[in-house]
């Protein structure tokens, strides 16, 4: 299946993921550069096998990881959201992302095993799975935040 391809099918499962589950305006971005960061980045990463195998990973900084757990969990802006909270909307944004994805993907043929979600603190949190990978990045606005979907696959 061709980047382009993908790229598309992902787009379509994030915006459906936010329509159904998080209702904040998307904008995508059509710069190749990952969005910057000055602090910690969150990441929550799916692997997954069958006619592809690879990792989507949903990137993003605590105060847009915090912003899309309160609206997930209809939090008001100014109530907090715990570590455990953030880690489960975060593992559940990309869980919903890759499996509106495999939907995609079933519906043209192409089979997909996917593992449970993995989310993690860090700095500089890039996936690297290798050689002959092919990797595109999806970068997203909402509300004067950027967040970026990683998806790398052969």
């Amino acid at each position: 299946m061709q980047t382009t391809q993908l790229s598309e099918h992902l787009w379509q499962s994030v915006l459906e993921t936010f329509e159904t589950m998080i209702p904040l305006p998307l904008q995508r971005v059509d710069d190749p550069k990952p969005a910057p960061s000055d602090g910690p980045l969150w990441a929550g990463s799916i692997t997954f096998t069958g006619d592809l195998r690879g990792c989507l990973t949903l990137l993003c900084s605590a105060d847009c990881g915090e912003k899309m757990a309160r609206t997930m969990l209809m939090l008001e802006d100014s109530e907090p959201v715990d570590e455990a909270d953030l880690k489960d909307a975060l593992g559940e944004i990309a869980n919903l992302a890759i499996g509106g994805l495999k939907s995609r993907l079933l519906a043209a043929g192409c089979t997909l095993d996917i593992s449970i979600p993995t989310v993690t603190r860090g700095r500089d949190l890039r996936p690297a799975l290798g050689v002959d990978v092919e990797r595109f990045s999806l970068l997203i606005e909402t509300e004067g935040h950027t967040f970026e979907f990683v998806l790398a696959c052969k």
